[in-house]
Order: structure tokens, then sequence, then C-alpha cells
């Protein structure tokens, strides 16, 4: 047994932690577990796009990116 740091170990966690945090920051909007904690991340509560946004993931069951795109399509 070496009783060695595990550095390479601890330096790979860290690397998946930030890979991790950089991939959820980059969507606009989350669907997160339920369609209540989705639309609670809406600024202002009745936005409509938004709103769609949530149905479109936990109602219809369409994808994340499905459902981005028309979120994307429906603001501009």
């Amino acid at each position: 047994m070496e009783k060695k740091f595990p550095f390479k170990f601890f330096a790979g966690v860290f690397f998946v932690i930030i890979i991790m945090v950089l991939h959820s920051s980059m969507y606009e909007l989350m669907p997160r577990n339920t369609i209540s904690a989705c639309k609670k991340q809406c600024e202002d509560p009745n936005e409509k796009n938004c709103i769609d946004f949530c149905e479109c993931i936990h109602t219809e069951g369409k994808s994340l990116e499905i459902c981005l795109e028309e979120f994307k399509q429906a603001t501009d």
C-alpha cells in the first residue's frame, strides 16, 4: 500500500464537477423535476413562453432540445 495522496483522483473529480456545472449552465431554461418547480424559475408567473416550455417537457413529454428550440422560436 502506498501512502501517497491521490492527487490524480481528486483532480479528476474536480474536473468532472466543473464540466457538470458548465454543462448545466449552458441552457437558458432547465426542466427541473416537476412542472411546478419548472414554472417557479419563470421570472414573471404569467410569462407564456416559459410556461409553454414547462408544459412541453412535463405534459407533452418532448425532449429538452425540441422544447428549447420551440422556446427560442417563440421568444424571437
